[in-house]
């Protein structure tokens, strides 16, 4: 590959915002000795510290996003500056995306817009919003992320039994929703949220995560388990 043909292919990418494969690819045709490649580093540097305290909760997303859009501009500039003389021969760019098609459902559009945005980071790249069941038809998907963060905790169904009407009804809206996907769908599901005693019951379909850490192991797990018996 050419240099201006690994340069097109490079803006291709930053049209569509892949900043992460960018820095993968760069990492990989650098030439380590190169006039380039200590400014390069310093660009990762930089992008690590933003979205580490992004993911620690640290720094506000509008405040992040400011910072990554900055380190964007760095990589863009690098990319222009780039000669034949810093990179290594390379076939074509590589792309380590998880196809695998996921629904997330969430009742509120703004937090699943951030979750995607998440997962999009992790590498899972075709995640599509809904905020119910009913629209599904005509849809596949490998995996449901069902967004739960709104339930209260709920350990037994004494304690929801006594909750106060409102909690009781969300938790009660999403037992139905969930019921709904086991029985018309095969999909298997993640509830993402705080302890919920329904899920144990459903422990073949169902499984939990309670935090951005466990939810990338619960989705990477699934879904490479899916990927295993499939064709």
């Amino acid at each position: 590959m050419n240099i201006d043909t690994l340069k097109r292919d490079l803006k291709n990418l930053f049209s569509e915002n892949k900043i992460k494969t960018i820095i993968e690819n760069l990492k990989e045709v650098l030439i380590r000795d190169s006039d380039l490649h200590s400014e390069f580093l310093q660009i990762c540097r930089r992008y690590n510290e933003v979205y580490d305290r992004k993911m620690a909760a640290l720094i506000e997303d509008t405040t992040a996003n400011l910072e990554l859009n900055k380190v964007g501009e760095s990589i863009l500039y690098l990319i222009d500056k780039m000669t034949q003389e810093d990179i290594k021969s390379v076939s074509k760019l590589s792309h380590q995306e998880i196809t695998n098609p996921i629904l997330l459902i969430t009742n509120d559009p703004a937090k699943g817009q951030k979750l995607k945005a998440f997962l999009h980071q992790l590498n899972f790249t075709i995640v599509d919003i809904f905020t119910s069941a009913e629209d599904l038809e005509n849809k596949t998907y490998d995996l449901a992320i069902i967004d739960n963060r709104h339930l209260a905790y709920c350990p037994n169904a004494k304690v929801l039994s006594e909750m106060e009407a409102s909690k009781k009804q969300a938790i009660e809206e999403r037992i139905k929703l969930m019921e709904q996907l086991i029985r018309d769908t095969s999909l298997f599901m993640i509830h993402f949220g705080e302890y919920f005693f329904w899920i144990t019951d459903h422990r073949e379909r169902i499984h939990a995560a309670n935090s951005q850490f466990s939810l990338y192991g619960r989705t990477k797990e699934m879904l490479e388990f899916i990927n295993t018996y499939r064709v």
